[in-house]
């Protein structure tokens, strides 16, 4: 039975850890666009709290959280690139290397696409 075990891909081992740290983000810095001046000045001219809060507040503090995505996608890639190369394992990261290698422009972002959605889910 012990043959027939499927190995996990690197980015399944980091994605709970990652979900902990984006979802605190992602709380805090709302939190933190709601103190400026701008935000209780457009409350005080009458504007509905859900606009407030869509137009002033989520526009400013989704920029850090993006950021801090792409970083951390681009990471995962670069990690799973020395990992499978280390351990010769046939995996994402090796499709992607062999794609910039050989100029296969369209396996370059499935395979980011693939990477990033799998670290995501």
């Amino acid at each position: 039975m012990a043959g027939d075990a499927q190995p996990v891909p690197a980015g399944a081992h980091v994605r709970h850890y990652v979900s902990g740290i984006l979802a605190r983000f992602l709380r805090a810095s709302p939190l933190g666009e709601l103190k400026p001046d701008h935000v209780h000045t457009a409350r005080s001219k009458g504007l509905r709290k859900r606009d407030v809060v869509g137009r002033h507040v989520m526009c400013n503090a989704l920029l850090p959280f993006v950021t801090i995505v792409g970083l951390m996608v681009a990471n995962f890639i670069g990690g799973g690139v020395v990992t499978e190369s280390v351990f010769t394992y046939p995996g994402l990261a090796r499709l992607l290397i062999q794609a910039i290698s050989t100029r296969d422009y369209s396996a370059d972002p499935a395979a980011a696409s693939f990477s990033s959605w799998w670290c995501s889910c």
